[in-house]
């Protein structure tokens, strides 16, 4: 795999989540119950690249949105990536009955979460 650029990753990676608001479906009826159930595309998931000051406050609104569901973080620093990998996975098991949630991974390269 060759070298990209990080121009390049930026464009190709903006072009995805642009997309994505406009394909969300609306509500649909379930014809059994008859009753409105959300379609699987109804949030958006988003994965981080890089845990820097910007990114933990893009991670901490991404959080308090109810359409939005934070799937990945991504760094090189153990610290950082470990702490944004926490704070996902506590605020997602505090919305639990169980009180626990183990759904966000977490990555050292980019490419893999890409």
């Amino acid at each position: 795999m060759g070298r990209i650029s990080r121009r390049t990753f930026v464009t190709s990676a903006a072009v995805p989540l642009v997309l994505s608001g406009t394909a969300r479906a609306g509500q649909q009826k379930d014809e059994k119950k008859d009753e409105k159930k959300d379609p699987a595309n109804s949030r958006l998931g988003v994965g981080f690249i890089g845990m820097g000051i910007q990114s933990r406050g893009h991670v901490s609104f991404c959080l308090n949105q109810k359409d939005v569901q934070v799937l990945a973080v991504c760094d090189v620093d153990t610290t950082r990536r470990e702490d944004a990998k926490k704070r996902v996975e506590t605020k997602y098991a505090d919305a639990t009955k169980s009180g626990l949630y183990k759904g966000c991974e977490a990555y050292t390269d980019f490419r893999e979460l890409i």
